[in-house]
């Protein structure tokens, strides 16, 4: 079974800009997708690579930063 590969990809509907990872097949420059149920948002570049089984590990690491930088 291959694994599905994630692209970190900036995101845009109107004004507001996102950062996310999303399933490399829709990662195309240029491509609106719906997200969350909301129309339109458009992907405006594409970064960085890694399979799933890592961006879903890490997913939620953000909320442990406090935690390392307090010392």
């Amino acid at each position: 079974m291959s694994q599905v590969m994630y692209r970190q990809c900036e995101l845009r509907l109107g004004t507001a800009i996102d950062v996310a990872w999303i399933p490399s097949q829709f990662a195309v420059k240029g491509k609106f997708l719906k997200v969350k149920g909301v129309n339109g948002w458009q992907v405006t570049s594409i970064g960085a690579i890694l399979p799933e089984d890592i961006v879903l590990f890490n997913e939620r690491d953000h909320t442990r930063t406090r935690i390392g930088s307090d010392i």
